[in-house]
This record gives C-alpha cells, structure tokens and sequence, in this order.
C-alpha cells in the first residue's frame, strides 16, 4: 500500500513537473510573440513619424532644386546678371559665379532626391558653363557686347530641349510619384 502511494506520488509529481514544464515553454513563446509584435508595432510607428518628418524636408528640396534651375537658366541668369556698362568678360564671370554659387548652396539637396535627378542636375550645371565658356571663346570679345553675347547664348538655347529643362521635368516626375 505504501509502495503503491508512492508509485502514485511519483506519477503525480512527474506529471505536475511536465504540465509545469509546458505551461513555462508556452509562456515563455507567448511572451517572445508579444515582445515582437510589440517591436514591430514600435518600428511602424517611428517610420511612419519619419515619413511625417521626411516629406516636408523632401518636398522643400524638390522646390529648391527646381529653384536653383530656374535660376541658372541662361536667359534668366543674363537678367539677373547684367548691369548696364558691364564688359562682356565681366557679365561671363557673373554669370559663371552666380551659377556657381546657387549650386553650391544647393548641394545638401542631393540626399532627398534620387542619383539620376541629381546627376542630372549637376549635368544641367555644367552644361549651362559650358555653354556660355564656349560663346565667350569662340567669338571676338573686343568687339563683342554684353548684348550681343546673351543674343547667342539665347540662340544657342532656343534650338531643343536643354539640360535645365531636362533636369526640371525629371524633377517633376519624380516628385509626383512619391
């Protein structure tokens, strides 16, 4: 009799210590579930307030970019850039460091838009100095004017689609894809 409450004991006691050992495991993943979901949960939550956070900052770039295109375009640089007296050679250096300096304030604008827009962007850039590098070069500075100058750089311009309006519509696109 004593053998068999014993033998019963045991059986009672492995049986407790196995519904005790379940109970922990199922515990113990219940609780790894919930602190995932809960991780999750967290990190969908501080995405989205870093979409909250990027957008306006991205919207702002697209703008400035465009800004900065709209800027250096030839015809609104020879504008902005010549005083009356100006030496042509002087407007050209104006005009080169205008462009240059709208870029260089620009430049942080680069990590809110894609590679491509930014390259060509950058293309746009060097093209326009390009371009009016090339007019001042190639013809007769000393007999050249401020106006006449700016009348072949428009000419040059007038004939196709220019990097600076290449850039902007890339630009555009990808702004109204986001």
């Amino acid at each position: 009799m004593i053998i068999s409450v014993i033998i019963i004991s045991i059986g009672a006691v492995a049986v407790m210590a196995l519904a005790g050992f379940y109970f922990y495991r199922l515990t113990q993943t219940m609780v790894n579930q919930d602190a995932k979901r809960s991780l999750l949960e967290l990190k969908k939550h501080q995405q989205g307030e870093v979409a909250k956070l990027l957008t306006p900052v991205k919207l702002q770039a697209y703008e400035r970019l465009i800004m900065l295109l709209e800027r250096i375009k030839p015809e609104n640089l020879v504008m902005r850039c010549y005083q009356y007296g100006m030496q042509t050679s002087m407007l050209k250096d104006v005009m080169l460091k205008n462009i240059r300096d709208e870029f260089d304030y620009n430049l942080s604008q680069q990590l809110y838009v894609s590679e491509s827009s930014w390259t060509l962007v950058k293309q746009a850039k060097e093209e326009t100095i390009a371009l009016i590098n090339s007019v001042f070069s190639q013809n007769d500075i000393a007999s050249l004017s401020p106006t006449d100058f700016s009348a072949i750089i428009f000419q040059k311009t007038a004939s196709g689609v220019s990097p600076v309006e290449q850039a902007q519509k890339m630009l555009k696109q990808e702004l109204n894809s986001i």
